[in-house]
């Protein structure tokens, strides 16, 4: 019994192949469906995201996402009782109630204490912090 070759078969789409349904169309369809559901994902994150800095008690918006996620772990530590100075702050010389909290290499978080409470103020680079840290009284 001699084996014949199979021949391709021309689908109502265009396509040529072998089987009931074209799978170049098939693949397609489910990329297509995965992207809607990406997209739809996407959106809903971005949206979340969005909504989230409402409960934030200072101005994080504009910020890189890991400087705000770890801006924001820093004030739950400062809201739970945690000292500045386990978090790497200082004082500042020139004002001795303002306090500057390291948040990454490159960026300041700068508190005032009222009353022994720390109360975050504003997260900045650091080339906006360097000349508020260097105002000393003279």
């Amino acid at each position: 019994m001699a084996r014949g070759r199979k021949h391709r078969k021309q689908f109502a789409c265009g396509h040529q192949g072998f089987g009931q349904t074209c799978q170049t169309c098939a693949l397609k369809r489910s990329r297509r469906d995965c992207e809607a559901l990406n997209l739809g994902r996407h959106r809903r994150d971005r949206q979340h995201w969005k909504e989230s800095f409402a409960d934030d008690p200072i101005n994080l918006r504009g910020l890189p996402k890991p400087i705000v996620r770890k801006a924001r772990a820093i004030i739950a530590q400062l809201s739970q009782g945690k000292p500045y100075y386990q978090l790497g702050g200082k004082k500042l010389r020139s004002q001795h109630n303002m306090i500057r909290i390291p948040v990454t290499r490159n960026y300041r978080m700068l508190c005032q204490q009222i009353q022994g409470k720390v109360v975050p103020l504003q997260v900045m680079s650091h080339e906006d912090y360097n000349p508020i840290a260097r105002n000393t009284r003279r």
